[in-house]
């Protein structure tokens, strides 16, 4: 096995040369904090051919395997397979050597052998979109396991970038994504070429901007999540929301553009659209603001137009409304605006938009209340103003605002 240390040997090696070498196939199967440092110490130094080493490492992470250990017999008649099956390509010495290395080195990969033997067969270097094809599906991609605090894009699902500050603005480019505050702090970062699936997170009190590779801008709201691929494959362009976001989508009657949530997506056909789907909600809102957009349900599909609503519930019923689009997007804005109300309503979305637990009595709840709301101004502030036209108490304790009927 390859000593730690010898790094230096590594910055030249290829796909091929990586999948050859014991240390690599460990760190990358039975990772360690010495392994992880390793590697991270090389990519920080310069000295991996990134397009290289990702493609290696992606393939090796990309294969599905069972977590049983295969026993000697089974390990005997896969290989009696591969060998078979690839004996009119499988000549060199060297070869059998690799084959054997990655087999030895974890029972699991042995398990996908023949997919490799294939893979070596026909070496090429996979490109974004068929990368993205063999992954799983956008809506299975899990949320991180613990809450976030801070916003939090995820790439690759093995590379974190944390982002300080109640906004963030992310940017897409070639092949570079750049991130910055509302303090216009900013970095860039450039994408590993075997990117897959992103995670853009934004908890309760704070929000984000996104700009997609294709030129479309969506806002997200505070507790929102929102997966996506950093290039979009030829096909189709494809996201995931739990959570509220406003998209604008560079049109293209060629390229369609489709908005996936827990239970219905919705097609873009040239639009901008507000959609409400946190998956904690019994209710779940789809908004048109300009273009068209066809949505499909487990029931049906319907096309909105421009000032129209789609309720759909989690007992897969659903309505059409017309509305005002105003007072479902003015919040990318800094702004609340209702019409006839439920105040429990009301202070959920101010709940989750400045990230604070707000209760209120049964006898408030139902309420009905219009208005205007500044959410630049500060929690306390915004109650107050409700306040003024309400009747209702309002207090904070231990660092939750309880609301009573007056």
């Amino acid at each position: 096995m390859k000593k730690i240390g010898t790094g230096i040997k590594y910055k030249a090696f290829t796909v091929e040369e990586f999948l050859q070498d014991d240390f690599f196939i460990r760190s990358i199967t039975h990772p360690n904090t010495e392994s992880d440092q390793f590697w991270e110490k090389l990519i920080h130094e310069g000295n991996l051919n990134l397009h290289e080493y990702h493609s290696a490492r992606n393939f090796i992470l990309s294969i599905q395997v069972q977590s049983e250990t295969l026993s000697n017999d089974e390990k005997q008649v896969i290989w009696k397979r591969v060998q078979s099956d690839n004996s009119l390509y499988i000549k060199r010495k060297s070869k059998q050597k690799y084959l054997r290395r990655i087999f030895v080195a974890s029972s699991g990969i042995a398990a996908a052998i023949a997919i490799l033997v294939l893979w070596n067969v026909f070496p090429r270097t996979e490109t974004p979109d068929e990368l993205a094809a063999q992954s799983t599906t956008i809506e299975s991609i899990a949320a991180p396991d613990e809450p976030v605090t801070e916003i939090q894009l995820v790439v690759n699902n093995d590379k974190t970038i944390v982002i300080e500050g109640e906004e963030a603005e992310i940017t897409y480019s070639d092949e570079k994504v750049t991130v910055a505050n509302e303090h216009r702090a900013s970095k860039s970062e450039t994408l590993p070429p075997a990117a897959v699936f992103n995670q853009l997170i934004v908890p309760f009190g704070k929000r984000s901007t996104l700009t997609l590779a294709d030129g479309s801008k969506i806002w997200l709201n505070a507790g929102t999540r929102v997966v996506y691929p950093a290039v979009f494959a030829k096909d189709k362009r494809e996201i995931f929301v739990d959570g509220e976001i406003f998209a604008d989508i560079t049109y293209n009657e060629n390229w369609p553009f489709v908005v996936k949530t827990k239970n219905l997506s919705a097609e873009v056909l040239g639009t901008s659209f507000d959609v409400n789907a946190y998956e904690s909600d019994d209710e779940k809102s789809i908004v048109l603001v300009s273009g068209k957009l066809q949505v499909n349900m487990e029931q049906g599909n319907t096309i909105l137009v421009p000032n129209q609503m789609l309720l759909h519930n989690n007992d897969n019923t659903f309505h059409v409304a017309t509305v005002n689009p105003v007072g479902y997007t003015a919040w990318k804005e800094g702004r609340l605006q209702y019409q006839s109300e439920d105040l429990s309503i009301i202070l959920k979305r101010l709940s989750r938009y400045y990230g604070r637990e707000i209760e209120c009595s049964s006898a408030v709840s139902g309420l009905k209340c219009s208005g205007k709301l500044l959410l630049r101004d500060d929690l306390q502030t915004v109650l107050n103003c409700i306040a003024l036209t309400a009747p209702i108490d309002i207090r904070n304790e231990n660092e939750k605002y309880v609301i009573t009927y007056k």
